[in-house]
């Protein structure tokens, strides 16, 4: 039987974008009492929702698209996630439905952190927008035990994520579940930062020419540096490592 209303995951509003749907999703599922029928159109970010208990992943479009992860970047007054749940559902934004990603199993205990330097966008102008440097990462390297994750091209850009005691190269399933067993992580303005959040693991922002409250996630344990970004490694590294 064909799907009457879908979701779309938008190819160019890929991870992020979407875990800032999740809590309109899980709404919209409850209230229904059905999952909510999603055809996504990136194979990483439908990786990321392979296991999640309120979406039925399809793979054609259905008769009629209710909304999709484009929706997103219209609010700079308050976060997208926030901004998507009161539009969509005309209801006052409730935590309860927070964002959503899957959360394997951890594949390693210990201690450790996971560092992340990503871009959805590879163009020049976008990346030194959200890109912070190298020296942070470096930072952290040096402190402890840590594990990079990203895409080819987000290693690519960041060769020297290759210094890290151990690296996750294109592989979401990999990457959620070293985030997830993660003491902390310290990440840009990039998908796997909101991931992160929705797990609600220890999570460093390093910001740099990102809007402020639209681009927040809604993990409880997230910090954000908006300058100074070397010192406020140290010190996040030293609260959660006590180091």
């Amino acid at each position: 039987m064909r799907v009457l209303e879908y979701v779309e995951q938008h190819p160019d509003f890929a991870l992020g974008n979407f875990i800032h749907l999740t809590p309109t999703l899980r709404y919209l599922s409850e209230k229904r009492g059905m999952k909510i029928p999603v055809l996504f159109r990136t194979d990483y970010v439908k990786e990321a929702f392979l296991d999640c208990p309120f979406i039925e992943h399809i793979y054609r479009p259905g008769k009629t698209r209710m909304f999709g992860s484009n929706i997103t970047n219209q609010a700079n007054d308050r976060p997208d996630y926030e901004y998507i749940f009161q539009t969509l559902t005309g209801r006052i934004w409730n935590k309860y439905y927070h964002t959503y990603v899957d959360t394997p199993p951890p594949v390693e205990e210990g201690l450790y952190i996971v560092i992340v330097n990503g871009a959805g966008n590879t163009s020049e102008r976008y990346v030194q927008s959200k890109d912070p440097g190298a020296s942070p990462y470096m930072i952290a390297m040096q402190k402890c035990r840590t594990i990079a994750v990203g895409s080819q091209e987000d290693f690519d850009r960041c060769p020297y994520l290759y210094e890290a005691d151990k690296f996750v190269v294109g592989d979401m399933r990999l990457a959620l579940s070293y985030i997830h067993g993660a003491r902390a992580v310290i990440a840009n303005d990039t998908g796997l930062y909101h991931a992160a959040g929705a797990m609600n693991v220890p999570t460093l922002a390093l910001w740099k020419n990102t809007l402020k409250e639209r681009c927040k996630n809604a993990g409880v344990n997230t910090e954000y540096a908006y300058e100074n970004h070397d010192l406020a490694v140290d010190r996040f590294l030293t609260k959660h490592l006590y180091i």
